[in-house]
């Protein structure tokens, strides 16, 4: 299918314009779109409300005007599919090595077929891998280029059909949601510790409050201070802050407040215990705080040594807090005896190194893993042995800035440019406008060349952003920092190490098994 400049018009009045801002401004509408069924040939224009949370059996069909929105939630996609159980005694699904040749011929596409109009052109693409294609559902041998869209089968406005082949291999569109940012041992990760380990809880408290997982202790190359890594959308809460020293604590003040709470519940309103209560946090909120925010990014890096783009959501903190100490031999927070659980080896309780970027291609197959994150602790899970990039959901962070979450009220001014901008987008007559208004509406950003990995639902969760991913004996692979849910499987995604040191100029050598 051919795109034009131009698209057709579209029935648009004063009733329908304000309920599209109404939804708009929900916080459990996701998206809006124009589309058009393909599966059953409609060619008559539709607009597809996407809602979070909402009920499957009560989606509906609204007509103001002479125009049909229909609701539909996230989730339909996966109505149905075969995603393999996660219950905590069921094996992971195993994955064989896709053929190198398809490796390279990926990686390469990346920056031309697979490009940044490629996906402009798909904005209903929320990834793309290497793979085996499915046909009726079931895998099969042939290898396959995959493409991930959010509802599969709805032909948005402004969107072409994808190619059946990119350089010769066949083209295989899954179901899948947007990645979003977000075990044994958890309370020792979320507790206040003098000796700072990695896997502990870290957080910011301004301008709103944020929660995640200590990544590694590091040291800047070209100053030699000591700092700490954790994803940058722990630190830095939306693009329009800067994040310059802004104070880390640790342990965040989200779990802070939890633990306080679960201490007075047991108390069972004893006035004497309570007051020891709040006297005892009071003091450990005051010396929380561990380091302060430096650097960091949100988006791809270009590397010099490699000549391609990785995506990196990383930061560096510099330790600025002489009360505290941090572990720079890289051990975790959780006892070595939950290592010995796992059958992890008693060596694995520290990070031992980094994969490089030769590593990787010697990797033959799956390979076992283990994570240490503030929110679900310590567990185990598998390297998927393919290659990602992967669409980043901003739209969370940003509609929750926008609307002045823990800020008092926004100005009038702020609400009325957020609708200009929305109405402008549904409107536009412009192909090459739409994909620039849209970005503005529902803010994304593009991580290519990611680790994606199995963990069972319940061992990554939000909070445990930041917990660095090693294989059994202890080398480190990625830094995780999104879950990601596709009709075959929920994935976790990690920026991979060699570029995360590089993009940021830090390193773990010269750093001995002292403590500063």
């Amino acid at each position: 299918m051919e795109l034009t400049n131009t698209f057709e018009e579209v029935f648009w009045n004063n009733e329908l314009e304000k309920r599209l801002c109404q939804l708009y401004e929900k916080e459990d509408v996701i998206d809006i779109f124009w589309g058009q069924n393909i599966l059953t040939g409609d060619t008559s224009w539709s607009i597809y409300v996407v809602t979070r949370n909402f009920p499957y059996k009560n989606e509906k069909i609204e007509i103001v005007g002479n125009q049909v929105i229909q609701f539909i939630s996230e989730e339909k996609g996966f109505i149905g599919a075969e995603i393999p159980p996660q219950g905590p005694y069921d094996p992971l699904p195993t994955r064989k090595k896709v053929p190198q040749d398809l490796q390279k011929t990926f990686d390469e596409a990346l920056n031309y077929e697979l490009g940044t109009s490629f996906r402009e052109m798909h904005y209903n693409l929320v990834g793309m891998s290497t793979g085996y294609k499915r046909t009726q559902g079931k895998f099969t041998d042939e290898p396959a280029i995959k493409l991930y869209v959010r509802q599969k089968g709805i032909l948005r406005r402004g969107c072409s059909l994808f190619p059946d082949k990119i350089r010769g291999y066949p083209v295989d569109v899954v179901e899948a949601c947007v990645a979003t940012p977000y075990g044994l041992g958890k309370i020792q990760c979320q507790t206040y510790h003098n000796n700072v380990k990695l896997g502990s809880s870290i957080g910011v408290i301004e301008p709103q409050r944020t929660s995640g997982s200590l990544s590694a202790v590091v040291y800047d190359k070209k100053s030699k201070r000591i700092g700490i890594l954790t994803c940058e959308h722990v630190c830095k809460f939306s693009e329009s802050s800067s994040g310059t020293n802004v104070i880390i604590h640790q342990p965040s003040h989200e779990d802070l407040d939890e633990q306080k709470q679960l201490f007075l519940f047991m108390t069972e309103n004893e006035e004497a215990l309570e007051k020891n209560i709040y006297n005892m946090f009071n003091k450990i909120r005051q010396c929380s705080a561990l380091a302060c925010y430096d650097r960091g990014m949100q988006k791809n890096f270009f590397s010099k040594v490699h000549q391609k783009d990785f995506g990196i959501d990383v930061a560096f903190c510099i330790f600025t807090y002489k009360n505290r100490t941090l572990c720079l031999n890289n051990q975790f927070a959780v006892s070595p005896d939950y290592f010995k659980e796992v059958n992890l080896p008693e060596n694995g309780g520290c990070l031992n190194g980094y994969y490089t970027y030769e590593m990787f291609d010697e990797i033959d197959g799956e390979i076992e893993v283990f994570k240490v994150g503030k929110t679900t602790g310590l567990s185990c899970g598998k390297m998927v042995p393919i290659t990602a990039a992967i669409s980043i959901d901003l739209s969370n962070k940003s509609i929750k800035f926008a609307k002045g979450e823990d800020q008092g009220e926004i100005p009038p001014s702020s609400n009325i440019t957020k609708k200009k901008c929305f109405i402008g987008y549904m409107k536009t007559p412009l192909i090459q406008e739409l994909y620039k208004i849209r970005q503005q509406c529902y803010p994304t950003v593009w991580f290519d060349r990611q680790l994606v990995f199995y963990f069972r639902y319940e061992d990554f969760k939000p909070g445990d952003s930041g917990a660095s991913v090693l294989d059994v004996k202890g080398k480190a692979l990625g830094i995780l920092h999104s879950k990601w849910l596709t009709a075959e499987f929920s994935y976790v995604i990690a920026s991979p190490y060699f570029a995360v040191l590089e993009a940021l100029n830090v390193d773990f050598e010269k750093i001995s098994n002292s403590v500063v």
